[in-house]
């Protein structure tokens, strides 16, 4: 094998490692951001259900003190009585 080509092997072996190393930390900057984004949206995800489940336990509570007093129970009783 001659010096030059030797020399041309060389150079594309450092080529191909150089575009290989370069789309394998593409895929790696993008794998980082998908997961960022994925977080965040788990994130505000369980922030809205923590939200709603504790509005669901203040209306329950309303309820449950609607349901114990007997005037509003016999006025829901007379409006709903016909439907």
């Amino acid at each position: 094998m001659t010096q030059e080509k030797l020399s041309r092997m060389v150079t594309g072996i450092v080529v191909a490692a150089t575009l290989f190393l370069t789309v394998l930390f593409g895929v790696l900057v993008y794998q980082w951001i998908t997961m960022g984004v994925q977080q965040r949206r788990m994130d505000a995800a369980l922030a809205e259900w923590a939200a709603i489940s504790e509005e669901m336990e203040e209306r329950k509570e309303d309820l449950d003190e609607i349901m114990y007093d007997e005037t509003w129970k016999y006025d829901l009783f007379l409006k709903y009585q016909g439907k």
